[in-house]
């Protein structure tokens, strides 16, 4: 039985990835205007992808939140061939995220799952890789800081965070259910489904890309958040059948 609900944050109750473009395009287009359109994209795209892993370092508790924005920058950076002058990296992260805000939009689903979740009486909590500071921005701008008044665990919390099957557990604890009672969802195969699934966990990715959605045993992969109340509801027996009719809402609601 499911007692609990465990979210990621980043590209599962908003969009992160596509606010993060929109405002690293914006900024590099203000700190090098004549470079033009196609190396201010890549450079945001850069970025935002971390092809060197930096935010893995984070994660693991190695370096901080503002190291390895400092590095992902200086990274994007050479990678384009653009000027790096004393300051520049302060001016970036200045004009950066107020746009980020702005841009940032939770998805459709995510409301509904909460008013559900409030009526049937379901606790739900956040646990995140990102920071305290930077998640408690991205649930305001979104205005899901009052729905969420339930654990909000991030990196922070422990320095260091998922797939550590210790972050999960403390989430749970906070939450006051233990890993057998709570399902996590998450848009990482390896960081949420996997890290989850291996503490002990329910699990289902979040894959938006996908038309239909999948499950069995304890773990699922499901199209959307609308199809949570079903993961819900269909776990009493202590798992998911292929035979139960789970999945009817697909899409956002």
């Amino acid at each position: 039985m499911i007692q609990a609900l465990l979210l990621d944050a980043d590209d599962t109750l908003f969009d992160t990835g596509s606010a993060m473009l929109r405002s690293g395009s914006g900024v590099a287009a203000e700190l090098w205007p004549h470079a033009g359109p196609v190396v201010w994209d890549g450079f945001a795209r850069r970025f935002r992808d971390d092809p060197e892993g930096e935010f893995g370092s984070y994660t693991r508790g190695e370096i901080s939140f503002a190291e390895m924005r400092s590095r992902r920058f200086a990274a994007s950076t050479a990678a384009y061939g653009l000027a790096l002058d004393a300051g520049l990296r302060d001016r970036f992260e200045e004009a950066y995220h107020p746009r980020f805000r702005t841009a940032l939009r939770a998805y459709d689903d995510v409301l509904p799952l909460l008013e559900w979740a409030g009526s049937v009486g379901l606790p739900v909590g956040v646990l995140t890789n990102s920071s305290d500071l930077a998640t408690a921005a991205k649930l305001a701008a979104v205005g899901l800081a009052e729905r969420l008044p339930g654990a909000v665990v991030t990196r922070d919390t422990l320095g260091f965070g998922k797939p550590d099957a210790r972050v999960f557990e403390h989430a749970c604890d906070v939450l006051g259910v233990g890993v057998s009672g709570t399902l996590y969802v998450g848009d990482d195969p390896v960081v949420d489904a996997g890290g989850s699934y291996a503490a002990g966990l329910w699990a289902a990715l979040l894959d938006r890309s996908a038309t239909t959605s999948a499950w069995a045993g304890r773990r699922a992969t499901i199209a959307s958040l609308a199809v949570v109340p079903d993961l819900v509801s269909g776990a009493t027996a202590g798992e998911w059948s292929p035979g139960q009719d789970l999945g009817r809402r697909t899409g956002h609601r």
